[in-house]
């Protein structure tokens, strides 16, 4: 997981002379939650660095750097459901047309809020999925 997030969160938390429960009421987390990101155990949510970052008082590009983002969209999603897709001809449809209109559209949005959305679109079509819809 993420431990070189975790030495970076560590480091800037004794440059600014704070305790794990300093930064956990500052950035509104848990202590535990906390304390698992800098050991490495867990890695947090697109929001919780967005607030990690503001309590540290750095941009969340800098933590990001240390996060995989696939890291992001497991920590808040939904597992995938167990079940077949049946392929048709509306998958190139939506492949050849959709999702390049889709792209361009999400061209003007920060990476990271990029990100942030297709996780959101992720958990939403799982959801979905697993409801049978």
């Amino acid at each position: 997981m993420g431990r070189e997030l975790g030495r970076l969160v560590e480091q800037r938390r004794h440059e600014l002379g704070i305790s794990r429960r300093d930064l956990a009421e500052r950035a509104e987390v848990s202590y535990p939650y906390v304390s698992q990101i800098e050991t490495g155990d867990r890695d947090p949510s697109l929001r919780t660095m967005h607030k990690l970052a503001e309590a540290l008082d750095i941009s969340v590009e800098l933590l990001a750097r240390t996060v995989s983002p696939d890291s992001w969209v497991a920590a808040s999603s939904p597992p995938m459901p167990q079940t077949s897709i049946s392929y048709d001809d509306s998958v190139d449809l939506y492949r050849d047309k959709v999702l390049p209109a889709v792209e361009r559209k999400l061209q003007s949005v920060p990476p990271l809020v990029r990100l942030e959305l297709l996780a959101e679109l992720t958990r939403r079509a799982a959801r979905e999925a697993s409801e049978g819809r």
